[in-house]
């Protein structure tokens, strides 16, 4: 059995609303836009970009709690 790894085949945009739960917290990428990064199994995480630096949050499985 293969385990799944995600990959993104889309990705959305947001302005920036905060920081992103269960992420390392990076405050340089706070301020500019969130993306919303969608895999082809449903399952989605938030990234932080402010220029070069990033705020990685973790992929949500379709189901699980999402509090966007």
């Amino acid at each position: 059995m293969t385990r799944h790894r995600h990959r993104t085949v889309r990705t959305d945009f947001r302005c920036f609303a905060g920081p992103i739960a269960g992420a390392e917290p990076n405050r340089a990428a706070h301020g500019n836009v969130t993306e919303i990064q969608r895999c082809a199994c449903g399952a989605t995480r938030d990234v932080n970009v402010n220029g070069r630096h990033l705020e990685v949050g973790p992929w949500v499985e379709p189901g699980e709690h999402d509090y966007r």
